[in-house]
């Protein structure tokens, strides 16, 4: 594993704090899942980029792990957490979830 998938890794595990602080309560789960999904994205886009290796297959890898870092990062750590929950209901004019989780199910 390379230093930049390390890197994609590293911030994918703090990108759902920075999900919960741009979504709106309002906002469809299919949304908020995709405002996720493109954050990792990006992230792993950049981290492939900066770390030197900005190929094809490199990119995909980067995107792919950054994504499933995110997704796991989620469920395994930071959902029904306080600070979560915070920012949820308390940062960009109170209108998180409301007590919900990011994803809920349907």
């Amino acid at each position: 594993m390379s230093n930049a998938n390390l890197w994609a890794m590293i911030i994918a595990f703090f990108t759902p704090l920075a999900v919960a602080v741009v979504i709106r309560a309002s906002w469809p789960w299919l949304a908020k899942f995709a405002v996720a999904v493109v954050t990792a994205g990006i992230i792993g886009v950049g981290t492939s980029y900066y770390g030197g290796q900005f190929q094809d297959v490199d990119i995909g890898r980067g995107v792919l792990l950054a994504i499933v870092a995110t997704i796991t990062a989620y469920e395994t750590t930071w959902k029904d957490t306080p600070l979560l929950n915070f920012l949820l209901n308390n940062v960009n004019g109170g209108s998180g979830a409301g007590g919900q989780t990011m994803y809920p199910r349907q």
